[in-house]
């Protein structure tokens, strides 16, 4: 199986679903992404933002941020 891990994603829908058709192109079985550490990053999403996009993708995991 593979697994990858991503810490952004972008800004918008439309790189989320970059990136899910990506990993389809590699075979990659399942995605953990990281919600965003810093407030200022223009490439990280709240953990919020982050479980709205995946929301009904088993094959997508969150991993939450407090900060």
């Amino acid at each position: 199986m593979i697994i990858d891990s991503h810490t952004h994603v972008g800004t918008s829908p439309g790189e989320f679903n970059k990136l899910l058709q990506e990993a389809k192109q590699n075979k990659v079985e399942h995605l953990v992404i990281l919600a965003g550490f810093s407030k200022d990053s223009e490439f990280n999403l709240s953990t919020k933002s982050l479980l709205k996009l995946t929301i009904g993708r088993p094959k997508v995991s969150v991993v939450g941020s407090i900060g």
